[in-house]
This record gives structure tokens, C-alpha cells and sequence, in this order.
């Protein structure tokens, strides 16, 4: 019994990393052309939407709500920089991310204020944000030329190393300061452990709670703005679709229970990676992209079953 709990525990806190190793050392046995420096940089790129959306979402869940948003918040802070370009990259950005923490914002105060649930609030979030995104170009591409501002995410150093690889550890350390060093981040493990519990205790519930999801869009919209960089136009139909279920199902493997109370920032970041990592295992060996849905989909499935067990344990 003691072995098994010993296996459980560690499958919670290193699953993430254990599969992310697996699935790279199973690629580069059966996969053909994949030892290559350009597969690591590719991964770098594609998957940094997914990590900056996981790394918001796993506050949410952490404080024992969801954001079904952040897929959608992302076209709106794009549209919105797309749109202002013409007025300085800085200004552009800034108005992209407010939007984007204005619309996180409003969640947290319709989630804290009024207690609403958070499924329903981020699920109406969803429609009229998209929506939104939508109106500011009739639902067109909005198309852009600005070298500077493509660069942002395009630039490699050296000609090789993509800028992601310097900016990711930006974002981990932002989190890692919040979560590991900040009040704030004990406030929010606090309020999804026990909520009244946390509130007698004297935990400002409110703000938390309007921290926790203004910090989710702020990111989702920090990811929007960095991938219309990199692909050069904003399309308000398809930008940031289903980004909210590859976040929810990295933050679930990496070890962040949906219970919430607990924060795993370290498996969060390997667990975005294997999402990103199975669509390209699909990709190169030409295998259908509805079997990568099956297998993320089996991924949750496995890791919400043992955070149940070990949650029952204790």
C-alpha cells in the first residue's frame, strides 16, 4: 500500500516530465528525421501559445475555478494590436493587453462579486469575446506589415535559437514569483483548498478571485499578441481556438489538481510541451489529427483519475 501511494504521489508531481521524456525518446526511435535541432526549436515556437494559456489557467484552477475564455480573449487583444500598429508597436501591445485584463477582470468581479460559478462565467466569456473579436473587422483576417513588431516573436539569435526560448523563462519566472514568493499566490492555494475557510481567515476573496482571472487574460492575451507576431495577420475566426483545452489538460497532467489548493508551476510547463509535442508526433508521421484529440483527451481522463485517487487517500 505504502509503494503504491509512493507511485501515485510521484506520477502527480513528475507525470509531466516522465511523458514529455517518453514521447521524445519514442519519437526519435520511430520517427523518421527526427533528431534534428529544428524539431527543438519547432517545438519552442508552437508550443509557447499553450504554455503562457496554461500558465494563467493554472492560477484559475489552482484557486478552484476554470477559464474557458483565455481561448477567446486572445483574438480581441490580437485584433486590437493588429489594429493600432499604425500608432507605435508599444502603444498597439498596451491596448491589446488591457482589453485583454479588462475582459479577466470583469470574470473575476462576476465570479467574486456576485458568485457566479466560473464554468458559466468564462463560457459566457467565450461567446462574447470571440464575438467581439469578430465585430472589429467583420470577422475578417486582418492582414499587417511591421518588420519590428514580427520580430517580436520571428527573431532567431544567432540565425538558429528562436526568441521564445529567452521569453518563456520570462513568463515562468513571473508565475514563479507569484505563486512561490508573493502573498497573492498563498491567498489563491488558500481560497481553492477552503474557501470559507480561507475567508474567515481573512483572505480578501474578492480580489483574489479578480486577480486570479485578470492575470489568466492578461496571459492569453500576452500569447495572442506574440503568435499574430509570428504568423503575421490577425484572424478574429480561428486565433486561439480550442487553446483553452490544450491549457486545461497541461495544467490537469502537469500535476495542479482541478480541486484546486495546490500548484504545480514546474509540471504545468513540461505538460504544455507534450500537447504540443503529440500534434507534432501525429504531424510527422502522418497520422490523422483526430488521434491527437483522443490521446489528450485519455491524458486527462488518466491524470483526473489519479489526482481522485490520491485526493481520496488523504
Amino acid at each position: 500500500m505504502k509503494e503504491k501511494r509512493t507511485v501515485l504521489q510521484f506520477v502527480s508531481r513528475y507525470g509531466a516530465a516522465c511523458f514529455l521524456g517518453a514521447l521524445l525518446l519514442g519519437n526519435a526511435v520511430f520517427t523518421k528525421n527526427f533528431i534534428s535541432i529544428n524539431i527543438v526549436w519547432n517545438l519552442v515556437t508552437q508550443g509557447f501559445v499553450t504554455l503562457v494559456a496554461a500558465l494563467g489557467m493554472m492560477l484559475a484552477i489552482s484557486s478552484g475555478g476554470i477559464d474557458l475564455s483565455v481561448g477567446s480573449v486572445m483574438p480581441v487583444a490580437a485584433m486590437i494590436t493588429a489594429g493600432n500598429l499604425e500608432k507605435g508597436i508599444g502603444y498597439a501591445v498596451l491596448a491589446g493587453l488591457l482589453a485583454a485584463l479588462l475582459l479577466g477582470c470583469f470574470n473575476g468581479v462576476i465570479i467574486g462579486v456576485f458568485k457566479v460559478q466560473p464554468f458559466i462565467v468564462t463560457l459566457s466569456m467565450y461567446m462574447m469575446a470571440r464575438g467581439l473579436a469578430q465585430l472589429t473587422n467583420n470577422s475578417m483576417v486582418l492582414n499587417f506589415t511591421n518588420e519590428a513588431f514580427t520580430r517580436l516573436s520571428r527573431y532567431r539569435i544567432g540565425n538558429q535559437v528562436p526568441v521564445q526560448l529567452l521569453i518563456i523563462p520570462v513568463f515562468i519566472g513571473l508565475l514563479f514569483v507569484i505563486v512561490k514568493k508573493s502573498t497573492v499566490g498563498r491567498y489563491i492555494q488558500a481560497a481553492g483548498d477552503n474557501r470559507e475557510g480561507a475567508r474567515l481567515s481573512g483572505v480578501p476573496i474578492i480580489g483574489t478571485t479578480i486577480f486570479v482571472y485578470g492575470m489568466c487574460s492578461l496571459l492569453a492575451g500576452a500569447a495572442g499578441i506574440f503568435e499574430i507576431a509570428r504568423v503575421g495577420a490577425s484572424d478574429p475566426n480561428t486565433l486561439g481556438l480550442h487553446v483553452e483545452l490544450d491549457a486545461i489538460a497541461a495544467v490537469v497532467l502537469g500535476g495542479t489538481p482541478m480541486s484546486g489548493g495546490k500548484i504545480n508551476l514546474s509540471g504545468t510547463v513540461f505538460a504544455a510541451f507534450v500537447m504540443q509535442l503529440i500534434v507534432m508526433t501525429a504531424n510527422m508521421n502522418n497520422i490523422s489529427a483526430q488521434y491527437a484529440y483522443i490521446v489528450k483527451a485519455a491524458l486527462i481522463l488518466a491524470a483526473v483519475i489519479a489526482q481522485r485517487r490520491e485526493s481520496l487517500r488523504r
